[in-house]
C-alpha cells in the first residue's frame, strides 16, 4: 500500500447525516468503509430501543448464550424498526478473522 492509499483509510469523508467513509483502496480490492460513532445497539436517536452493554463486556463474559441474547436483542429491534434496510448499528467493526485480533 502506497503512503496516499494508506491515509486513505485513516481519513474519513461525510456520509449522509449518519456516518463517515474511507476510500478504501481499489486497486487491491479493499472496499471504502462507512464507520459510525455511537451507541451499542441502535442508534440515530430511535426511541424505544434497548441500550446495550459494550461488546467487549459480553465477549469478556465467555457466555455464549449471553452473547446470543445480545444478537437476538439488537436483530428483533432492528428488523422492527428498519424492516429489510440494513441494520444502522453503533461502532463495532470486527477486524479478527479466524482467531487473529
Amino acid at each position: 500500500m502506497t503512503l496516499d492509499e494508506k491515509l486513505g483509510e485513516l481519513v474519513l469523508s461525510s456520509s449522509g447525516s449518519y456516518g463517515n467513509v474511507n476510500s478504501g483502496v481499489a486497486r487491491l480490492c479493499v472496499p471504502s468503509l462507512t464507520l459510525q460513532d455511537g451507541p451499542a445497539g441502535l442508534a440515530f436517536g430511535d426511541t424505544g430501543v434497548t441500550q446495550l452493554p459494550a461488546p467487549p463486556g459480553i465477549a469478556a463474559t465467555f457466555d455464549t448464550a449471553l452473547a446470543r441474547r445480545y444478537g437476538q436483542v439488537e436483530g428483533s429491534e432492528a428488523q422492527r424498526l428498519r424492516g429489510s434496510e440494513a441494520q444502522r448499528l453503533g461502532a463495532r467493526a470486527s477486524t479478527s478473522s479466524k482467531g487473529r485480533t
